[in-house]
């Protein structure tokens, strides 16, 4: 089997346990991924190759059945498996953002003038040997700005850092997807988490993030 053709059947694989509350769903969900998977570097106009395919892939998105997080959970599950055969394996974290063109897409923050965006923090987990094999995703958090006041902000204003301390921060997202994953694996293998340094603060080195031991 070529290369294409094993990438294609490993996704597909993953996502059979896929359960979306309605089984015609699920069959759409294995051929949608199916066609994304055999041409994962071009658009969703270039990968799906019929209008009729394009439309259903929107309708298929729009529905309020259909979820990232139901999505994910079948790949999320087979990707803890690999991880447990390997023993030991690196979660590696970021976060990327998404720009959309235009104004007023509901749901979406605006993150600067160049459109709407949102934040996508995303945790890949890799074998952790030399040869890095990549394993599966872990997780992902979705993050749209409101324009809320951010701590950062209220502390450039003139608040006092104290007051700051128990909002809720951006920076919390790095905590909240380890103790995600962690939680998944049940300690049924080890974990060496990579980031960069902007998660480098007290709030995930000086406080337990880990599962209780036993």
């Amino acid at each position: 089997m070529k290369d294409a053709a094993k990438r294609v059947q490993a996704v597909v694989e993953d996502l059979i346990g896929v359960d979306l509350g309605d089984q015609r769903l699920d069959f759409r969900a294995g051929r949608i991924v199916r066609r994304l998977a055999a041409k994962p570097a071009v658009g969703f106009p270039q990968a799906l190759v019929t209008s009729a395919e394009l439309e259903g892939f929107y309708r298929f998105l729009g529905n309020e059945k259909v979820s990232a997080a139901a999505l994910l959970k079948p790949h999320a599950e087979a990707t803890i498996g690999r991880i447990i055969e390997h023993g030991t394996a690196l979660a590696i974290h970021d976060t990327t953002a998404l720009r959309f063109g235009g104004r007023g897409r509901e749901g979406l923050g605006e993150l600067s003038r160049a459109g709407d965006m949102f934040f996508a923090h995303i945790c890949l987990a890799v074998s952790a040997d030399g040869l890095r094999d990549p394993l599966g995703v872990l997780g992902i958090h979705t993050r749209a700005r409101d324009g809320s006041p951010t701590p950062t902000t209220l502390i450039k204003q003139g608040v006092k850092a104290s007051l700051t301390r128990e909002m809720p921060s951006e920076q919390d997202r790095w905590r909240a997807m380890v103790v995600d994953v962690e939680k998944n694996l049940a300690r049924q293998a080890l974990l060496i988490h990579v980031m960069d340094s902007e998660p480098d603060d007290y709030a995930l080195r000086g406080r337990t993030c880990l599962t209780p031991s036993p």
